[in-house]
């Protein structure tokens, strides 16, 4: 029962955010870089694409994974669509992810959601940005969480607010 409950009031949300997200769809981001663990890059991945239409491109996983995770981890991610190829990078090291996205060029308005160090990034390549990983010294967290169907809605709503944001 409680489950369901949160089904029906998600989608109802859902439900009510369509008709503005096809008025207003030129103004949102329509891809993203993830930099974060092997965890929340698979989730995201497949949560933006399936719920928001944002176009996961590079993934960044920049947790230690172990290699022997590292195939399991590919195949879901590729396992978001049949459609897309969605390149995975394995490495702790931030820096060297961001690097490879300053070279990178996509069509249309990206997103990138990391962790405080990128923000700067984001700015750059003039992105919305959403802090979702540790440092994060850009907001306060001390219940919103993305997980479960309340997560999913405060996903929507920060890159939303985000993109919102830009507009004077």
């Amino acid at each position: 029962m409680f489950v369901q409950n949160e089904v029906d009031a998600y989608y109802e949300e859902i439900d009510n955010l369509a008709t503005f997200l096809l008025e207003f769809r030129y103004g949102l981001p329509n891809h993203a870089h993830i930099l974060h663990d092997a965890g929340y890059v698979s989730a995201l991945s497949k949560f933006l694409l399936h719920e928001t239409g944002i176009i996961p491109k590079e993934q960044f996983i920049t947790d230690n994974t172990p290699q022997r995770f590292h195939q399991r981890i590919c195949q879901d991610i590729a396992s978001t669509s049949a459609k897309r190829e969605i390149p995975v990078y394995f490495n702790p090291d931030a820096g060297e992810a961001q690097a490879i996205i300053r070279e990178l060029s996509h069509s249309g308005r990206g997103l990138i959601i990391g962790s405080g160090w990128d923000k700067e990034l984001a700015r750059e390549k003039g992105y919305d940005f959403l802090s979702a990983s540790l440092p994060t010294p850009y907001r306060l967290v001390m219940t919103t969480n993305y997980a479960g169907f309340t997560g999913g809605l405060h996903v929507i709503e920060d890159i939303y607010n985000t993109a919102l944001g830009t507009y004077k």
